[in-house]
């Protein structure tokens, strides 16, 4: 089976049917805010665009590893020692610290947003300790505009963050195990995909299969910051698709997609 059928059954067998499940539990705000600085909402007025980071430009570099790692304690007491799984997860985490190799084969971009719309820390850590604004979008129109201009089976995860505590790995709030049973469901399917069509598991097989592993740590947060009650739009797409505008700023990937939906200001 080649690369694009797998991915395919990967995401039609494996991902949809989980992700769905997972996601009519979810408690969906109508809004959703994003704190930023008076130049950059300008920026974003003038131009009508919206930047994402690159997974290996976020704000606490190790982020992306420390939910990996709670995936793996989520996956390790369910899984045999046989599966294919924790060989998957642990050669992914290996190629992260190949760090230009990772913004050139991951194109994933992530925009964060919260849904508190007074938040002083929040407002002190991402608004120009206070001088700066705070963006109100209907979350809706976000996520409908979003999947108008990009091309990619992601582009509707506006999805709430889930924190965990930094020694145990453990799930902070209750809720959290419909997160944690979707993240194990949906890596029980991709073992016994694997397994049923006898799919060799090489370097391709590995990388496609981790960019979900990735999608999910994005949702991943240390309890540091369980008061944000941060939103997530993790993006996994092409790097020149139709649409998409790319740039390297310090070595570090980040892209932009023009839209415009509705929103209001507050300052």
């Amino acid at each position: 089976m080649n690369i694009i059928d797998l991915g395919n059954k990967v995401y039609y067998e494996c991902f949809e049917t989980t992700f769905n499940s997972y996601v009519d539990r979810i408690d969906f705000k109508d809004l959703v805010y994003h704190y930023t600085t008076q130049s950059k909402l300008g920026m974003i007025l003038d131009s009508k665009e919206l930047w994402l980071s690159h997974i290996m430009d976020m704000n606490d570099p190790l982020e992306l590893y420390f939910g990996i790692d709670v995936i793996i304690d989520i996956l390790s007491p369910r899984f045999p020692k046989k599966s294919i799984i924790p060989k998957i997860l642990q050669e992914g985490i290996y190629r992260l610290h190949y760090f230009n190799s990772v913004v050139e084969e991951k194109p994933i971009f992530v925009s964060s947003f919260s849904e508190l719309p007074d938040d002083l820390k929040q407002w002190i850590h991402y608004a120009n300790n206070g001088l700066g604004v705070n963006i109100e979008f209907v979350r809706k129109h976000l996520v409908s505009s979003v999947k108008a201009n990009i091309d990619s089976r992601t582009a509707n995860l506006l999805l709430p963050v889930h924190y965990f505590y930094y020694s145990s790995k453990k799930r902070i709030f209750a809720e959290t195990i419909h997160f944690e049973d979707m993240i194990y469901n949906f890596f029980k399917n991709i073992d016994d995909l694997l397994l049923r069509e006898g799919i060799t598991v090489e370097r391709n097989e590995i990388n496609m299969i981790f960019d979900y592993a990735i999608l999910f740590a994005m949702f991943i947060k240390q309890g540091l910051y369980e008061q944000e009650k941060e939103w997530r739009l993790v993006i996994k797409t092409g790097l020149n698709l139709k649409h998409i505008k790319t740039k390297i700023q310090n070595d570090v990937a980040q892209m932009k997609y023009v839209t415009f939906p509705l929103f209001s200001v507050k300052q």
